[in-house]
């Protein structure tokens, strides 16, 4: 790997520019050209293929692939090829049944063979890339590391994607046009640093909605202007809403988030006029544009009687709060009798109390590293934005000072002075050239924080040193940089000793950081991250909303969550005893019960098909496309993301499959005639039975036992939303199939009973995914033994939490 930056080619200042570019070009950042370009097959398997694979794959390719000149070398792709090659005459699957078998002995020989060779290949490239920062790990870093809040999202691009992880090192180059967004990235930190806050007490405040736009207390019809008014003012004080749309939706009066920070919002309400539930969500961000829909930063449930809900949430600076009820208004009711007169369910809104940044720290860590002993002398400037700035008597000291600590922090270890002298001397240069001292200051620090010492982790081939698994470490189960108890740790040459990186990993889990790993893991694992990519049809499910999109997501990183702090075993991946729901889920999935906005742990029914990942609404519908869902979709997601098995892609032409959704045609009838092709029966036998499996739940995860189609159908009497409902109800769902090992099932359940029976491929598939998201590379050939041997003892005594232990302290975890 290199890092494409040309110095003629970037709009820098030519000091800047040459110190930034000088460092990437010198940085030694790949070691493949080390590794041999071809080897020659051993003998063993260069027999076994002229014997029982060329005369179907030689040079006429009719097998599908030419293994008489499938070179043995160290490219990625002739790599892959011959795992498949070794994988397949493992499995049994070829040569194929009707080929002659293999002598006795001669098949072990073969792969034992390759097996070595594929071994030393990877183990010899496998530490060849250095891993950049991604997006999310950057600005974690800005902020645990200085203090700086500054939204990357919108400055960077986002970051590739590789088996559902966007943090693997071979992926995430650096181009010209990224790294200037660093360094806009690093100026806007800086300046965020440098922003003079006033001083907050942290106490609480009383807010209200605006009843300036409230309606007529009068029953009768709304006439003109008054047609927007749908609020109503209660004896009480409670303000109350009718409807979610979004030039209705109630803002908090006057409150703008002061500072960036945690605050606990506090409202209370009830149900008006309704006996069920009345749900609110809470959006919260910027409203300035029109059509404005920050994103859902609390789930709000009430019933009859008043209660305070508290909603604890990080806001920006600025930030404002809006409140929108779930609720379907009859517009012709409101319009003919006005809200006084308005027979049908609202949400009233009591008193509003927030208190917060709960946790402002002043000054920043980073304004100390900035400024140094320079700090309490420093004074803001004028203008509407104050930055703080500060002078010398001693420029070039003071400066050395600050540079080294600076550095410190940003590179996560102890540096050299000879390290830091090239920003020293960017400093020198901008203050030559009049620049007052916290410009030239700001230009140097700038520069550290787009060096590639601060955006890649730095890891050279071999065992990590302490710094390095520190680094790993944090960026693992904090997604940011090492805390100063581990760069201790790291100082004093201790974090190695198997005791104390137990006791680390441990203090880890138990610290609120550990959030983000279980965000950021299930977001690459399950997918998540594309929850809002479809929109589900409201005509075909128009019981979907945003608390329940919300709770989708809050029920699978609870789930996840709940198997580290318990210990679960990774089977419950496959099926629990137990589900995390608050009350709209429980209604979603027809579980009674459960009331309020919390998740929680609910044991559940005896006959639920709820319980494990799969039948999980926020993984169902990241798996289906809004309107349908695809067995070969879901197939191919429960293969790779629970199994770690990768399907082979379908040959150049091969036409899709797509449902018909009048309902003429069933998917799975479709699917059987496409598996007569031989071409495709091979992958559809191992695809097809999982996706049909999952063909119980609908789009959004409701349990199903007919189609819904906006064609022909039966008709379903009723309303929802206070809307006739539009879908029917069509064909039977079929879920019968057959595994490929000859297993028969007859529905979801069934399924999960084969998958339980055979529990070694769901322990090797999660550690796997959690060594590829811990180390930035993608688990290889010669990982695969210790893979199995951490997954079977994991799988006889153990659970999640253990299995993260034994991963940390690995010899994958702990090496480059």
């Amino acid at each position: 790997m290199t890092l494409p930056i040309h110095p003629g080619n970037l709009p820098l200042r030519p000091g800047l520019a040459g110190v930034l570019l000088a460092a990437a070009l010198a940085l030694p950042v790949s070691s493949a050209a080390e590794v041999p370009p071809e080897l020659a097959p051993p003998d063993a398997v260069r027999h076994f293929l002229e014997d029982h694979c060329l005369s179907c794959h030689d040079t006429t390719a009719k097998g599908g692939l030419n293994l008489e000149d499938l070179a043995f070398s160290a490219d990625e792709a002739l790599h892959a090829a011959w795992v498949r090659v070794h994988d397949r005459v493992l499995a049994g699957e070829m040569p194929p049944p009707e080929k002659p078998r293999p002598a006795a002995g001669e098949k072990e020989a073969f792969v034992a063979a390759l097996s070595r060779h594929l071994e030393a290949q990877h183990r010899q490239s496998r530490g060849a890339t250095l891993r950049r920062l991604n997006r999310t790990e950057y600005q974690n870093t800005l902020h645990d590391a200085f203090g700086a809040w500054v939204d990357v999202r919108a400055i960077l691009p986002e970051d590739p994607v590789v088996h559902g992880f966007d943090n693997l090192g071979t992926a995430l180059g650096l181009s010209e046009s990224q790294f200037q967004r660093y360094l806009d990235a690093a100026g806007l930190a800086i300046d965020d640093l440098r922003t003079a806050t006033p001083a907050l007490d942290g106490k609480a405040a009383a807010y209200s909605l605006p009843n300036h736009r409230i309606g007529s207390s009068k029953p009768g019809p709304l006439r003109g202007s008054e047609r927007e008014k749908i609020w109503l003012e209660r004896p009480d004080g409670a303000i109350v809403l009718f409807n979610g749309a979004s030039h209705i939706s109630a803002d908090i009066r006057d409150f703008r988030a002061p500072a960036h920070g945690t605050y606990a919002v506090r409202i209370e309400g009830y149900a008006y006029q309704s006996r069920e539930p009345v749900r609110a969500v809470l959006r919260g961000g910027h409203f300035n544009s029109p059509g404005a829909y920050p994103p859902v930063v609390g789930l709000l449930e009430y019933g009859t009687q008043p209660r305070t809900v508290e909603v604890r949430t990080f806001l920006r600076a600025g930030s404002q709060l809006r409140i929108v009820p779930e609720l379907a208004l009859n517009h012709k009711l409101m319009q003919d009798q006005g809200p006084a007169g308005y027979d049908g369910p609202g949400l009233a809104i009591g008193r509003i109390e927030i208190q917060g940044p709960l946790d402002a720290a002043s000054p920043v860590p980073g304004q100390k590293l900035f400024f140094g002993p320079l700090l309490e002398t420093a004074r803001p400037t004028r203008g509407r934005r104050p930055l703080l700035e500060a002078s010398s008597t001693r420029p070039s000291q003071d400066a050395a000072t600050i540079l080294a600590d600076f550095a410190s922090a940003a590179f996560r270890r102890p540096v050299s002075s000879q390290e830091t002298a090239p920003f020293l001397a960017l400093f020198e240069k901008e203050s030559a050239s009049g620049e007052p001292f916290t410009s030239a200051l700001r230009t140097a620090c700038s520069a550290i924080l787009c060096s590639p010492q601060f955006l890649f982790l730095i890891e050279p081939p071999g065992p990590l040193d302490d710094h390095a698994l520190a680094s790993r470490l944090a960026y693992f189960l904090h997604r940011g940089p090492p805390d100063e108890p581990l760069r201790r740790l790291a100082a004093q040459g201790r974090l190695r000793q198997p005791a104390v990186l137990r006791q680390e990993t441990e203090r880890l889990l138990r610290d609120p950081k550990s959030a983000r790993f279980i965000t950021d893991f299930t977001d690459a694992w399950l997918n998540l991250r594309d929850i809002e990519f479809t929109t589900p049809d409201p005509r075909l499910y128009p019981e979907f909303n945003a608390s329940l999109q919300e709770s989708m997501l809050r029920e699978t990183r609870a789930f996840f969550h709940e198997l580290i702090a318990a210990n679960l075993p990774a089977s419950n991946i496959v099926r629990s005893d137990f589900a995390m729901l608050n009350g709209r889920l429980a209604q979603h999935y027809g579980i009674p019960g459960v009331e309020g906005a919390e998740i929680r742990r609910v044991r559940l029914p005896l006959d639920s098909p709820r319980g494990g990942v799969l039948s999980q609404a926020g993984v169902l519908k990241v798996s289906a496309n809004g309107v349908n869902t695809s067995p070969v979709i879901r197939g191919v997601f429960v293969l790779e993301r629970i199994l770690g098995i990768y399907p082979s892609p379908p040959p150049p032409g091969t036409p899709g499959i797509e449902p018909d959704i009048r309902g003429a045609t069933t998917l799975q009838e479709m699917l059987i005639k496409h598996r007569e092709s031989p071409q495709c029966q091979s992958c559809h036998t191992l695809i097809d039975p999982p996706g049909f499996a999952l063909e119980q739940f609908d789009v959004i995860g409701g349990w199903r036992e007919r189609f819904r189609t906006l064609g022909e159908g039966e008709k379903v009497p009723g309303s929802l939303n206070g809307r006739p409902i539009a879908y029917r109800l069509h064909q039977p769902v079929h879920t019968a199939a057959t595994l490929r090992d000859g297993t028969p099932f007859e529905g979801y359940r069934d399924f999960q009973d084969a998958l339980l029976r055979q529990p070694l491929p769901v322990h090797q598939s999660l550690t796997t995914k959690l060594l590829t998201f811990a180390t930035g590379r993608p688990m290889g050939f010669s990982d695969r033994s210790e893979i199995e041997a951490i997954a079977r003892q994991n799988l006889q005594r153990g659970g999640v939490r253990d299995l993260l232990h034994a991963i940390v302290q690995s010899r994958i975890f702990q090496e480059k």
